[in-house]
């Protein structure tokens, strides 16, 4: 009875990494193939689907298998048919990394990531308001009309006075092609800012720290004008007793005062506000150049990796991730402040091990169709698992 059966038994030894078909020669369509390795092997063992074979046997013979790059087995066998491990030695891929590449800077929408479990990058466009250096003025500064749609100052709660109609108390206005984020508000442009918007644009509360540079136009008298530039920190608080007003100008005959109570610009000229002694614009000038740091509108792109897996994964590459550790379950974001790129370059790293102690790889190990069986013929070693 049992010579037939060995008849029937492709019997091959392996040493070494490669096409198990190849090295059967013509053992290779018996029924029953039986691999015994002889040593320890690095790389990958292949066998193709032969419709002959019945049954697989794989005896590790106490020696490991191991991959860095990829799976440690590539079988396929026929439908039902698996392949069989035997002894004690292991089977495991030490590949714990995955890749994912957009080279398309115009690149939006969603990246499924099949290699890192189904984990996805989602690049989308978004508005961010980075702090950005604005520089304006009342526009026109001569002749009558209102500010036009460049002007950064609007004459303030509707008011208007004098032939020219300067006006006598003036607030922020966001100028044309510009969108600004104040506190929680976004202003588009034409926007006259409110009496709390303009506190809060311009620092008031902290010393004016968003004001970098201020100047307005002085009258000296007999139609003479002087452009003086005051920084903020030299601002008085206290004005005609009045802790909420500021002097900015500190010159005799016409100041220039900024009221926190009414979050404004008002022009003073001794004694009433809204008027020069030489009455050559027939009210106070109002401000003439603001430069503040304020948060502009700028197109850019949100990244956002979800980790779909039960595991830690480690991104790096630099593009745009560099160590970043991202929880099971879990999002990472990179927002691309004034860019439009959408192109990503990732790597993702598993844990060495899973909580079990288990060694994981970011591939199976079998990559081959074939079902790997441990218990047919009672085998001992361990298997690397698939992080997902």
């Amino acid at each position: 009875m049992a010579i037939p059966l060995i008849s029937n038994i492709g019997f091959t030894e392996v040493s070494s990494a490669g096409n198990l078909n190849t090295l059967a020669g013509s053992k290779i369509n018996m029924p029953l193939q039986y691999f015994k390795l002889t040593g320890a092997i690095t790389g990958q063992l292949t066998l193709s689907e032969n419709s002959n074979h019945k049954k697989v046997i794989l005896d590790t013979n106490g020696n490991n298998i191991t991959n860095t790059d990829g799976s440690p087995l590539n079988f396929t066998c026929p439908s039902g048919v698996p392949v069989e491990l035997k002894g004690s030695g292991n089977v495991q891929s030490q590949k714990r990394t995955f890749t994912s590449t957009v080279s398309d800077s115009s690149n939006t929408g969603t990246t499924t990531i099949a290699t890192g479990g189904d984990s996805t990058m989602v690049v989308s466009n978004i508005n961010l308001y980075p702090d950005t250096s604005v520089s304006g003025s009342y526009q026109p500064s001569f002749g009558p009309g209102a500010p036009n749609s460049s002007s950064i100052f609007q004459i303030a709660d509707g008011q208007t006075g004098g032939s020219n109609n300067f006006g006598n108390a003036w607030r922020l206005r966001v100028p044309s092609g510009q969108t600004w984020q104040v506190g929680s508000d976004i202003l588009t442009a034409g926007t006259d800012l409110t009496a709390s918007q303009n506190n809060t644009a311009i620092g008031a509360s902290n010393s004016f720290n968003k004001i970098t540079s201020f100047s307005v136009v002085i009258d000296t008298g007999a139609g003479g004008d002087s452009t003086r530039s005051f920084h903020p920190s030299t601002w008085t608080s206290g004005f005609a007793g009045d802790s909420n007003k500021y002097d900015t100008n500190n010159t005799t005959g016409q100041n220039l005062i900024y009221n926190v109570t009414n979050g404004r610009w008002e022009g003073y000229n001794g004694t009433t506000f809204g008027h020069t002694p030489t009455g050559r614009r027939g009210n106070a000038a109002p401000p003439q150049l603001i430069t503040l740091t304020v948060g502009v509108q700028a197109e850019s792109r949100r990244l956002v990796f979800t980790n779909n897996t039960s595991h830690t994964i480690t991104l790096s590459g630099g593009d745009p991730f560099t160590d970043t550790s991202v929880a099971a379950g879990a999002t990472s974001t990179v927002d691309r402040t004034n860019s439009t790129t959408g192109s990503f370059d990732i790597t993702g790293t598993f844990p060495a091990t899973n909580d079990s102690g288990a060694p994981l790889s970011s591939v199976g190990v079998n990559e081959g169709t074939a079902t790997v069986n441990t218990s047919a013929q009672s085998y001992t070693g361990q298997l690397s698992v698939k992080a997902f």
